[in-house]
């Protein structure tokens, strides 16, 4: 089993909210996330795979875990569990993703390229609404560093 970690990450933009999509070089698009490293927490992954694909610093906001599980093409089985995340840089191209998006809610559920991703932004979206875009989650992992791995 192949472990990643990522989160469904927005910021706020005149008053509205946009969610930031990656896109993957081999095409598809959606949340940042990778692998996370020895010693890691899944927040500490997320957190730190949000700065290397989208070049910013993002908070951890509330408790909401998602997660889905699908097969590689190699046949062996992948868990990724994704959190919900907020930044107040914009963010910027990175080399880890072909191109990184700031789209209103619409748009980026559009975008997405996997159902599974469709459903978890629906969900988040509906928590922040629920929620009034949640306060950050305090002790939410360790800050990336702009050198850390990958």
């Amino acid at each position: 089993m192949v472990h990643s970690a990522g989160a469904v990450l927005y910021r706020q933009e005149a008053g509205a909210r946009r969610y930031i999509l990656v896109q993957e070089y081999n095409g598809d698009i959606g949340f940042p996330k990778g692998h996370i490293e020895p010693g890691e927490t899944e927040k500490q992954a997320a957190l730190r795979e949000i700065w290397e694909e989208a070049g910013v610093h993002a908070t951890l906001v509330g408790s909401k875990r998602f997660q889905v599980e699908y097969t590689l093409h190699n046949g062996s089985r992948k868990r990724v569990a994704y959190f919900i995340a907020c930044c107040t840089e914009p963010v910027r191209q990175t080399g880890e993703v072909r191109r990184v998006f700031c789209l209103p809610y619409g748009q980026a559920l559009a975008r997405l390229s996997h159902p599974a991703h469709k459903a978890i932004l629906e969900e988040a979206h509906r928590c922040l609404n629920a929620q009034g875009d949640a306060e950050p989650q305090s002790g939410g992992g360790k800050r990336p560093s702009p050198g850390g791995r990958r």
